[in-house]
């Protein structure tokens, strides 16, 4: 049975070792770097966000936007109902 010297085994036990430590750091690195040019969303000026409330429409002004719902102004259906231009 042929014996495997200390040297050859060594070699064939650490350089894989360290090539797998090393390619493991190394893509944690380049997650890690990608994953900070995520900028990161920041509300810049409020004043422009509205409320809720801005965006409410009385019923009136829509059925006179709409014809009073006509089929003629109808898009389509969507998940909250019908749509009109």
């Amino acid at each position: 049975k042929p014996k495997i010297s200390r040297e050859v085994f060594l070699i064939i036990v650490v350089v894989p070792s360290v090539i797998t430590v090393l390619s493991i750091i190394i893509i944690l690195y380049f997650c890690e770097k990608r994953r900070k040019k995520v900028p990161e969303r920041k509300i810049e000026d409020i004043d422009e966000i509205q409320s809720a409330e801005s965006l409410q429409y009385k019923f009136s002004t829509i059925s006179a936007a709409t014809h009073n719902f006509s089929d003629a102004n109808k898009l389509g259906r969507g998940g909250f109902g019908t749509v009109y231009k």
